[in-house]
């Protein structure tokens, strides 16, 4: 299955392979690396459109909001600090779907093309076409993962991107690139988003 939103990338748009780290069986980066997204397709990141549907909707928009720890009263201010891009690689995130009144996070991979927002440190935190909340990958390698779904052209799952969170940071130390980990999540992954 491609991902919800995934759109076509001119081919000089991309992440340049030689940055980040080896990680969990993917590539971490920080959020603000140059070329890790792209403006474009934004038509499917309408910030009001999603702001009116969740604040119509008080469970959804309790379990969305829960999922960033902050009051449902809070999600227009919230949704207002985010951006809208367009990802440049394959993107390793936990998704959340929501069911029995409950954000329910699962390890998913977004296309590249995909349409999110991004949080002033470049980490992801919706998907635009779906308004999936999106948290940090499991710290877990990508390899223990049973993966479900179609990949799509050019899927290489063991080449996917993470993106360092708060509590993750890529650097340089002495020539190496260096990355400190986070805390585990939830072991379980798809290969899109489901909306």
């Amino acid at each position: 299955m491609v991902a919800a939103g995934a759109g076509e990338l001119p081919g000089n748009v991309a992440l340049t392979a030689n940055v980040g780290a080896p990680d969990m069986g993917g590539r971490a980066v920080n959020g603000t690396e140059p070329g890790l997204y792209a403006t474009g397709d934004s038509a499917a990141c309408d910030t009001a459109a999603l702001s009116n549907r969740l604040m119509a909707d008080p469970a959804a928009a309790a379990a969305w909001a829960g999922v960033f720890g902050i009051s449902t009263a809070s999600i227009p201010y919230y949704l207002n600090t985010l951006t809208p891009v367009v990802l440049t690689a394959d993107t390793w995130v936990t998704n959340h779907t929501f069911a029995s009144g409950r954000a329910n996070p699962f390890q998913a991979i977004l296309q590249r093309g995909t349409a999110v927002y991004v949080d002033a440190a470049g980490v992801p935190r919706a998907v635009c076409s779906c308004s999936n909340p999106l948290a940090p990958p499991a710290a877990a390698p990508i390899g223990g993962y049973r993966l479900e779904g179609q990949p799509w052209p050019g899927d290489q799952t063991r080449s996917v991107t993470r993106v360092a969170y708060a509590d993750q940071h890529v650097t340089d130390v002495a020539g190496t690139t260096t990355l400190v980990p986070g805390a585990p999540a939830p072991r379980r992954a798809r290969r899109s988003c489901r909306c």
